[in-house]
């Protein structure tokens, strides 16, 4: 029998090509005193039923579930900075992947959320087989597109195996995450 919980999990895969078990446990099973354990059940459980198929992704080295095809390494990095988000206590008003600006730079998602009743609105670029071009950056916020709308310019954030990034001389704030996100409160949601 599908639960309501098993549904929201199957729109949530449908929206967003996967899941992993992580990322399930902090997004619907977030206050379970055995959250990752119950993840772990349920997907399961829906790929048992031939609801859900699976793989093990080889970069994140974790178990992917999915409907059509593996979401790519890229596309589960990103999850799991929206997942650690919602753990953390965020809400997400928006999120836009492959958010396209005119022609100018197409940053791999749009974040709009809330931590403590405070809104902030980020650029999440996920570093892999590329360095981001933070010029694309400074070239956007030289035409006051994103000011002119909402007052303030996103908060550039990379997410990267390697902080070698020159984040100073330029107009707008830029923080380096690396793939476990473990500074994730410190240096994103302090603020």
């Amino acid at each position: 029998m599908m639960t309501d919980r098993d549904n929201n999990i199957i729109q949530f895969i449908n929206t967003f090509d996967g899941l992993t078990i992580n990322q399930c446990a902090k997004l619907f099973f977030n206050n379970a005193k055995y959250g990752k354990d119950l993840a772990r059940k349920r997907l399961k459980k829906l790929a048992d039923k031939d609801v859900l198929k699976y793989e093990n992704d080889w970069a994140t080295n974790q178990r992917v579930y999915f409907i059509k095809r593996k979401p790519s390494s890229h596309s589960i990095i990103l999850l799991n900075f929206y997942s650690e988000l919602i753990r953390a206590g965020s809400e997400i008003l928006e999120f836009t992947k492959e958010y396209k600006i005119e022609n100018i730079c197409r940053p791999d998602a749009f974040l709009i959320f809330k931590y403590n009743n405070k809104g902030k609105m980020v650029f999440v670029e996920v570093d892999m087989q590329h360095k981001t071009d933070l010029s694309k950056y400074q070239k956007l916020y030289d035409t006051e597109l994103f000011q002119r709308e909402y007052n303030t310019f996103p908060e550039v954030i990379i997410i990267s195996s390697t902080n070698s990034y020159e984040a100073k001389g330029y107009n707008f704030s830029i923080k380096i995450l690396d793939y476990s996100l473990k500074q994730l409160k410190e240096k994103i949601l302090y603020f």
